[in-house]
């Protein structure tokens, strides 16, 4: 039994993308950027106006097949009229989601580049951060170490001047 063609048609699509996504995507310039902005607004403005003009031939094809004696025949060719222009304005609106993509796409790359080059100054930073915060840990233990031992030193010197105190009074 053959698979049906959706299956078929999806694992071409499956395996071309994966071509596509192998490839190495090149990071993007703002004026790249404009520039397939500008594209996809231009498509989408042409397949705006295409629709709307194939709107209006197919109310002119079907008022017209009214007219005629085989009705159903000539309304028939007007659908498949139709859909043939829509399938023209969905390519076009297809190209236009396609760049929008690649748009993304390069975007990602742009920033993963920025990211993969500041990333040695990421790591300096926190590792001379990492050194000031172990130099200000060990000054505090220090200090609370020096303190300790001053504090342990009066509790000696409050011990002997109370057994002092203590022979004096006996």
């Amino acid at each position: 039994m053959r698979p049906p063609k959706i299956f078929s048609a999806l694992g071409v699509w499956l395996l071309g993308s994966s071509a596509v996504l192998a490839a190495p995507i090149a990071p993007i310039t703002p004026e790249e950027t404009a520039a397939l902005q500008a594209k996809i607004q231009s498509l989408n403005t042409e397949a705006a106006a295409q629709r709307k003009l194939a709107a209006e031939a197919l109310a002119a094809r079907d008022a017209a097949c009214y007219k005629k004696v085989l009705v159903s025949a000539c309304l028939d060719q007007s659908r498949k009229d139709d859909v043939a222009a829509r399938l023209a304005i969905r390519q076009l609106e297809a190209e236009s989601r396609r760049l929008q993509r690649e748009i993304h796409l390069r975007q990602a790359a742009t920033q993963e580049s920025a990211a993969k080059a500041a990333a040695p100054a990421e790591a300096q930073a926190t590792a001379e951060k990492a050194a000031r915060e172990r130099e200000a840990s060990a000054a505090r233990e220090a200090e609370f170490a020096r303190r300790e031992a001053l504090h342990q030193e009066r509790l000696e010197e409050g011990k002997r001047h109370a057994e002092r105190e203590a022979k004096a009074r006996a």
